[in-house]
């Protein structure tokens, strides 16, 4: 296999791991986004149970999934567009099967959870709305946000000024030690990294405004979710000092459409934001997996479809956090949030559009 099958294949066997490893990434008093009382719930042998069956179940359909994957990319060989499509399948594939084990289990989790005493300290029609985080106290200064901003104009201008003295093929694609592909000048090829960096930077940005501004949350009481504050803050940093590092590899791809760079520059990046990836595990547990709640806690779990997708009309919140997962998700009773979505779906198939004009 080339290089680039071989780097598919990693990021396949990553979101694999990801999925089966799905129900350690919640509070401890959460179980396949079903809410409990107490951190106990985990160890409950039914508990034990449920999340056994599920990593049988979601790991033999991924486990299928990689196969005919891995045998497709060494036989066909695709490349190009058959490639991207391929890989978009095996992704798609995976989420469909893991959201398929992950109902199965939620469901499992709601009738175990019908059979126990009920709990005094969950609470159905009692809720707070903490409007300590309003306007006056943000989780991040908007200042912070323009960081994302000076990268992105160097990179125009390289792109509008550079372009006259740049050959009339331009390297387009980068093995590990060499570039392996190219494509004549014109302005769609030159200007292509700009448009990309400038999606991703918007996604980033709408992303950064709407999780460090939450007017209110709607819970049982602040200790039901210990350390949220703190968590939300330093996802948004990390959020924006990955913003900075995808925008140098775009600056450095078209410095190379000028002058030759080594494909180990392009490297450097990336090694950055593996390390904030680990990092971002580590924040994870420290503020929130090992936390344990205390107190009052909301019972909403009819607002979480599957335990997954938030719907919650009395929530101003845009971003919340996720029941299951690291970071946010949104709440799809905002008409905003649907925007949101919608583009962050349509920025792939843009991308492939324009890659292929």
């Amino acid at each position: 296999m080339s290089g680039s099958n071989i780097t598919i294949q990693v990021t396949l066997f990553f979101i694999a791991c990801m999925v089966l490893m799905q129900p350690w990434f919640s509070r401890k008093n959460v179980l396949f986004g079903i809410v409990f009382a107490s951190s106990e719930i985990w160890h409950h042998d039914r508990a034990k149970k449920i999340r056994l069956r599920y990593l049988r179940e979601a790991g033999t359909g991924i486990v299928v999934i990689c196969l005919i994957s891995l045998l497709y990319f060494i036989l066909a060989a695709p490349a190009g567009a058959e490639e991207a499509v391929a890989s978009g399948l095996t992704i798609l594939s995976l989420l469909i099967i893991a959201t398929l084990a992950f109902a199965a289990a939620n469901k499992r989790t709601r009738v175990f959870k019908s059979t126990l005493t009920p709990d005094s300290r969950l609470v159905f029609n009692k809720m707070i709305i903490d409007t300590s985080m309003n306007e006056k106290k943000i989780v991040l200064s908007s200042v912070w946000l323009l960081l994302l901003l000076p990268l992105f104009l160097v990179t125009l201008t390289v792109a509008m000024f550079g372009y006259d003295i740049m050959p009339e093929n331009i390297p387009t694609h980068y093995s590990f030690t060499a570039v392996d592909a190219w494509s004549t000048k014109s302005w769609l090829v030159v200007m292509l990294p700009v448009i990309i960096e400038g999606l991703l930077v918007g996604i980033i940005l709408a992303c950064c405004l709407f999780t460090r501004r939450a007017p209110s949350s709607v819970r049982g009481n602040p200790e039901a979710s210990p350390d949220a504050y703190r968590f939300r803050k330093l996802m948004v940093i990390t959020l924006i000092i990955i913003g900075v590092l995808l925008e140098l590899s775009f600056l450095l791809t078209e410095i190379s459409f000028i002058w030759p760079i080594s494909p180990l520059w392009f490297l450097l990046p990336s090694v950055i934001e593996l390390i904030l990836l680990c990092a971002t595990f580590l924040m994870y547990f420290r503020y929130v997996r090992v936390k344990k709640p205390s107190g009052q806690i909301l019972d909403d779990d009819h607002k979480w479809v599957l335990g997954l997708f938030y719907y919650n009309p009395s929530d101003p919140s845009v971003f919340v956090e996720k029941r299951v997962g690291i970071g946010y998700t949104v709440n799809f009773a905002r008409p905003i949030a649907w925007i949101f979505m919608t583009g962050v779906l349509l920025f792939p198939i843009l991308m492939m559009i324009i890659s292929n004009i």
